[in-house]
């Protein structure tokens, strides 16, 4: 992966599937990587990660998503689900993640 490669994901939520084509905007490894939305569900959709070594065996990751919805105000009444699907979603990334490192 470099950067301004694009990534397609095929995303199926709710039962409904989307194409995402992302752009890799930022890589800078190890500290940075931003993605944004080329073409997909929202009107604007960026995700930043921020990675920073906390002690020689632990890294902190800080995420900063930046959202517009489709329909204006109308979209935006979809946060609060929205909120809750990528919160479980990002729980379920820590834990799986958590429990690959403290395997090896």
């Amino acid at each position: 992966m470099i950067e301004n490669s694009v990534v397609v994901l095929d995303i199926v939520r709710f039962g409904i599937s989307t194409r995402w084509e992302m752009q890799i905007q930022q890589l800078q490894c190890p500290n940075t990587i931003t993605d944004l939305m080329l073409k997909g569900p929202f009107a604007f959709f960026r995700h930043q990660r921020h990675f920073t070594s906390t002690t020689p065996q632990t890294t902190l990751m800080e995420e900063t998503l930046t959202i517009s919805f489709p329909m204006g105000w109308l979209g935006a009444l979809a946060f609060p689900l929205l909120k809750l699907d990528m919160d479980s979603m990002f729980k379920y990334r820590h834990n799986a993640t958590k429990a690959y490192f403290l395997k090896q």
